[in-house]
C-alpha cells in the first residue's frame, strides 16, 4: 500500500487492501489506514483519504500523529488550508501535540495556497515553542517566496537560516538561485553561487541553469556565458532549453562564435528549438 501511495496509485493501493482482507483474512489497523490515507493524499484524492479517516474511526481505531500528518498533506495538495488548519485544532483536542513534521506540512499548506502571513506565523510559532524550525521549513518557505518573485524575503530566510546554526544544502541554494531567476537578479544569483562554493557545496545543474538564466534576464551576456563555460567544464550536461536560451541571447548581440559553438554541441531536437532562421546562420557559420 504505501508503495503504491509513492506511486501515486491509488487502485493498486486499494486491491491491496481487498487482497489483504479478502484472500488473506487480515483486519486492517492503524498502520494499513495511515497508508492508505498517506496514498490518496499523494494521489490528490483528498475525498477518499477523508473515507479513510472516517472509516478507521468507524472501527474504533484512534488516529495518531501520523494519521493527521497524511491528512493535512492531503488538504495542501488540494489547496484547502481551512481544513488543514482545522485538523491541528483537532490534533490538538485529541491530546496529540503537533510535531515538526506536521508543523512543516502545515507550512507548505500555506504556500502552496500563497497564504505567506499564515506559513510565517507557524514559522514564529515553531521559534517560541519546543519544536524548532529545521532546513526542511526554512527550505520550503524560501522556494515559496521565490516562487512569489520576494527575493528580498528568500535571502532574510536564507541568514537567518543560518544564524539560527542550520546548515543550507543545495535544495536552499538552489531555490534561492530560481527566486534570483525571477527577479532577474544576476547579482544575487552570483552571490549565490559564491556562498556555495565558500561552502564547499557543488552546484549542480538546476544551479547552474538558474543562475545563467538570471544573468541572461538581467542582460549580463558575460556572467551568464562564464557561468555556463563552468558548468560544462564541470562535466555537467546543460539542459537543452538553456543552450537555447543561450544561443539566442549570443546571436542577439551578434556573438556569433559563442553561438556556433554551443550550437555546434546541441543534439538534433535541441536545435529545433531554435527558429529556421537562426538555424540557418548556424549553419552557415559552421561550414
Amino acid at each position: 500500500i504505501a508503495a503504491s501511495g509513492r506511486a501515486r496509485d491509488i487502485n493498486r493501493a486499494f486491491d491491496a487492501l481487498d487482497a489483504m482482507t479478502r484472500i488473506y483474512g487480515y483486519t486492517p489497523d492503524r498502520h494499513t489506514f495511515n497508508a492508505l490515507i498517506d496514498a490518496c493524499g499523494k494521489a490528490e484524492r483528498m475525498d477518499r483519504a477523508f473515507e479513510m479517516y472516517k472509516k478507521m474511526q468507524e472501527t474504533g481505531i484512534r488516529p495518531c500523529a501520523v494519521t493527521y500528518n497524511a491528512l493535512i498533506d492531503a488538504c495542501g495538495r488540494a489547496r484547502n488550508l481551512t481544513l488543514a488548519f482545522d485538523l491541528i485544532k483537532q490534533m490538538k483536542l485529541d491530546g496529540i501535540a503537533p510535531d515538526q513534521y506536521t508543523l512543516n506540512t502545515a507550512i507548505a499548506c500555506c504556500a502552496r495556497c500563497d497564504d505567506f502571513a499564515s506559513a510565517f506565523a507557524i514559522l514564529r510559532e515553531m521559534q517560541q515553542s519546543k519544536v524548532q524550525p529545521d532546513e526542511v521549513t526554512y527550505n520550503t518557505l524560501i522556494d515559496a517566496v521565490g516562487k512569489a518573485g520576494e527575493l528580498q524575503i528568500a535571502f532574510n530566510l536564507l541568514e537567518e537560516m543560518t544564524q539560527s546554526g542550520l546548515r543550507p544544502t543545495r535544495i536552499t541554494y538552489n531555490s534561492v538561485a530560481c527566486a534570483c531567476t525571477k527577479a532577474r537578479s544576476d547579482r544575487g544569483a552570483l552571490m549565490v553561487r559564491e556562498m556555495m562554493l565558500a561552502n564547499e557545496i557543488v552546484p549542480d545543474s538546476g544551479t547552474y541553469s538558474a543562475i545563467v538564466e538570471a544573468c541572461l534576464r538581467a542582460g549580463n551576456e558575460n556572467a551568464a556565458i562564464s557561468v555556463y563555460d563552468e558548468m560544462v567544464a564541470s562535466g555537467i550536461p546543460p539542459r537543452p532549453s538553456l543552450d537555447v536560451a543561450l544561443v539566442s541571447k549570443c546571436m542577439e548581440t551578434r556573438n556569433f562564435v559563442k553561438a556556433a559553438t554551443i550550437y555546434n554541441s546541441m543534439q538534433g531536437e535541441a536545435r529545433l528549438a531554435l527558429d529556421d532562421k537562426t538555424r540557418l546562420e548556424l549553419d552557415q557559420i559552421l561550414q
